[in-house]
């Protein structure tokens, strides 16, 4: 068996030689779901492509963001073999700004993206062209990431049971205790018409001064529309 599996791997990179190929990264699509505790701020998720020159001959490379579709609070960094980058808040690095990188025959490295989540669940997806730094029109290999990053069931219950809507009753806003699962909180009057949808902000405050006074219900959503909790809100406007 040890002598066979050098002629295995010999027979891959022979084959993939000769179709062409320069580069090989294992594995094209990176996958990766995670439950964590997401009152961490400090969490970061990792994931890594490694990428290995299978020509027999040194070749110069470069990589450039295509897809970069992540919730809006996440933050997401980039490393390669000799640099670290930084992405602006679209989650882009600036691709004049990422160095070419020479590879020797066989030599690899890793490609890796770096994902704070900032207290929101969520997913995204990442993908990264491998180009050929002399012609960058041309394509080499893509690297695919998906991530999925969740909180624990039991302790999402626990943080949303904490959630507190006040003042109620409410003069023309109202607030919600600061929380890492409430994503928009929608507004029904006393016969279930939807009258205001809001997108929820830390330290926000809500206004409903244009609505009557009345009772109306606060219904708050997560980040994939489910009903976290709903509250029976009274709007009363204060006696001059």
């Amino acid at each position: 068996m040890k002598n066979i599996l050098p002629i295995i791997i010999f027979s891959f990179t022979f084959f993939f030689a000769a179709q062409g190929q320069k580069i090989v990264i294992t594995p094209a699509t990176v996958e990766h779901s995670i439950v964590t505790d997401l009152s961490d701020f400090m969490t970061e998720v990792e994931l890594p492509g490694k990428i290995t020159n299978i020509s027999s001959e040194t070749i110069t490379i470069k990589w450039t963001q295509t897809l970069w579709d992540q919730p809006f609070e996440w933050q997401t960094e980039i490393s390669d073999r000799d640099n670290y980058y930084f992405t602006d808040e679209s989650g882009y690095a600036e691709s004049e700004y990422v160095m070419p990188l020479e590879l020797k025959p066989g030599e690899s490295f890793y490609l890796s993206i770096y994902v704070y989540p900032n207290g929101r669940a969520g997913t995204a997806t990442y993908v990264v062209d491998l180009v050929d730094y002399k012609n960058p029109k041309k394509t080499l290999e893509t690297l695919t990431f998906y991530v999925n990053i969740q909180h624990p069931k039991k302790e999402a219950a626990v943080h949303i049971r904490q959630v507190k809507l006040y003042p109620n009753p409410a003069p023309d806003y109202f607030e919600i205790t600061p929380n890492i699962l409430v994503s928009k909180i929608r507004l029904y009057n006393s016969i279930g018409q939807r009258i205001r949808t809001f997108e929820t902000i830390p330290g926000m405050k809500y206004d409903i001064s244009k609505i009557p006074d009345g009772l109306y219900l606060a219904e708050l959503l997560d980040s994939d529309n489910k009903a976290l909790k709903t509250f029976r809100l009274l709007k009363r406007t204060p006696k001059a």
